[in-house]
């Protein structure tokens, strides 16, 4: 079969980081009518070195397909302080049409789970307390949702931007999952399973797994044969009692500063969701 020429995607999820965009890039991926590229997280829109690639570079990412096939792509990064400018203004200039999808989380919990994201991950070694003390924390900026998503409101068209949270992927008839289907024009399918990417378990990375994962190797070794991989594991990754100490602190009362800015938060979202109650407002209720 000829397919037409690669074009730029029909969507983008641009985050938010921690809220559920792996869950909803994979079942997307399992949508009969969906193709989707290999890899998640190209980051074309935000970092310098990569928009320099160019757009033939960027088409290239993602699958040939069939006519009536749709394809996307999903980086949290679109929504973060430093890049959710740039990306939105890029993103407008070179495809207009583009639908977008954001998934939001109750701001406390997606605060928790970058916490312990960032500490697996070998990247964060300060107590939670700590890491939200500072003025500039990223954990604190990344769950003030509706202040990154104004540079998007202001390029981009109202119905061009699906706001779903990621409770209404989850909760029963899975109401967010059917708003994603509806804004991408998608047939209705159940979702394939359940939600991923759950960081609060995870072994930690050590230094060498840490270099590896911000290097071209990162790729070689998800190729490798299971066997091997497990046979590596012991230089990898590790889960001793200083990673399993930060996990536990992350559960620990944040500072009253804090709080108050994520209650700020979540008022503006019942303005921007057009909802009474948040779902997790709900959940803390019962």
């Amino acid at each position: 079969m000829v397919y037409p020429p690669r074009s730029l995607p029909d969507f983008v999820i641009i985050g938010a980081m921690k809220a559920g965009t792996t869950t909803l890039f994979h079942w997307l991926g399992s949508h009969p009518e969906v193709v989707l590229p290999k890899a998640k997280e190209p980051g074309f829109f935000a970092r310098t070195p990569t928009w320099e690639r160019g757009l033939d570079w960027y088409r290239g990412l993602f699958p040939e397909r069939p006519p009536g096939f749709i394809t996307g792509e999903a980086s949290t990064c679109y929504l973060s302080p430093e890049f959710s400018a740039i990306a939105a203004k890029r993103l407008r200039q070179t495809n207009p049409d583009v639908r977008l999808i954001c998934m939001v989380r109750n701001p406390e919990d997606r605060l928790r789970a970058h916490y312990r994201h960032q500490v697996q991950r070998n990247r964060e070694h300060r107590s939670l307390a700590e890491a939200v003390a500072d003025p500039h924390s990223p954990y604190v900026a990344v769950s003030r949702y509706t202040v990154l998503l104004q540079p998007w409101q202001g390029e981009f068209p109202e119905d061009q931007l699906l706001v779903v949270a990621l409770d209404d992927l989850d909760a029963d008839g899975r109401p967010g999952w059917v708003a994603v289907l509806d804004h991408l024009g998608l047939g209705h399918v159940d979702p394939p399973g359940d939600l991923r990417n759950v960081t609060a378990g995870k072994a930690q990375y050590t230094p060498l797994m840490q270099r590896i994962y911000d290097s071209p190797l990162r790729d070689t070794l998800s190729r490798l044969p299971r066997p091997v991989r497990g046979a590596l594991r012991p230089l990898l990754l590790r889960n001793g009692r200083r990673v399993k100490a930060r996990y536990a602190e992350s559960k620990a009362p944040l500072p009253g500063h804090v709080q108050e800015i994520l209650a700020a938060e979540n008022e503006r979202l019942r303005r921007l969701l057009s909802r009474d109650v948040l779902p997790w407002e709900v959940d803390a209720a019962r």
